[in-house]
C-alpha cells in the first residue's frame, strides 16, 4: 500500500444514519512512479490506492447502468471525484453520496446563466466574493447530481441551492417528478485553490 504525503486528508462526518468518510490525496505526489502511463491511468491508480487505504485492501467498485459507482459486495453509497492534481471520494453506509473537487475556475462565470436558477443568480450578484459563491454553487450542484446519479436532470431548475449564509455548510433541494430530496452539503478547502464539496445528509420524500 502506498504511503501518502502531507498533501492528503481525511474527514469523518456524522448524520442521523451513521458515520461517513471523505478522503482526498494529490495523485501526482503519491508513490506511483509510472511515467509511461497516461494521466487518466495514473488518476485511476491513485483513486484505487486511496479507496483501499481507507476502505480496505479488498474494496472494489461496480458501476451501474447510469455510470454511478457502488461499493461491490458492501452496503453503502460512494462517490468519486478528481481535479487537476487531486483525487477524492466520499462514502456513507446509508446516505446517498455526491462529491466534487475542483480548483478555482474563473471561466465558470460564462456558464453561470445556464446552470443557476434566477434566485441563485440574484445571490451571486449581491455576493462580496462572487468567485467563491460561484465555486460553491457549481460544486454543490455537481455533488447533488452525482448523489442522484441518474443523468437526466436540469441544473438550473431541479438542482437548487438555498441561500448560502455559511460557506462551510449549506442546503440544497433536488426536485424530481415523483420525489423531493433535501440535501445538506459541506465544504472542505484542502488548500487555498481547491474546493471539495460533498453530501453530508440526504432526506427523500415522495410527492403525492
Amino acid at each position: 500500500m502506498e504511503d501518502f504525503p502531507q498533501q492528503h486528508g481525511i474527514q469523518l462526518f456524522e448524520n442521523a444514519f451513521g458515520q461517513g468518510i471523505v478522503a482526498w490525496a494529490r495523485f501526482d505526489q503519491m508513490k506511483i512512479n509510472h511515467p509511461s502511463l497516461l494521466r487518466k491511468q495514473q488518476e485511476k491508480m491513485a483513486m484505487d490506492a486511496l479507496l483501499k487505504q481507507h476502505l480496505g485492501s479488498s474494496f472494489r467498485l461496480e458501476i451501474d447502468a447510469f455510470g454511478k459507482p457502488w461499493p461491490a459486495g458492501k452496503q453503502g453509497h460512494i462517490s468519486l471525484s478528481h481535479s487537476v492534481d487531486t483525487v477524492a471520494f466520499s462514502f456513507h453506509p446509508h446516505t446517498h453520496q455526491g462529491i466534487d473537487i475542483e480548483t478555482i475556475r474563473p471561466q465558470l462565470k460564462r456558464v453561470a446563466p445556464r446552470i443557476l436558477h434566477a434566485d441563485e443568480l440574484a445571490q451571486l450578484e449581491k455576493a462580496v466574493d462572487q468567485q467563491l459563491l460561484l465555486q460553491i454553487f457549481w460544486g454543490a450542484k455537481e455533488a447533488m447530481y452525482k448523489a442522484y446519479g441518474k443523468k437526466k436532470i436540469e441544473f438550473s431548475s431541479q438542482l437548487l441551492l438555498h441561500k448560502v449564509q455559511n460557506p462551510d455548510r449549506f442546503n440544497g433541494t433536488i426536485l424530481l417528478p415523483d420525489a423531493r430530496w433535501e440535501v445538506e452539503l459541506s465544504l472542505i478547502r484542502p488548500n487555498a485553490s481547491t474546493f471539495l464539496i460533498f453530501t453530508q445528509n440526504v432526506e427523500i420524500s415522495a410527492l403525492t
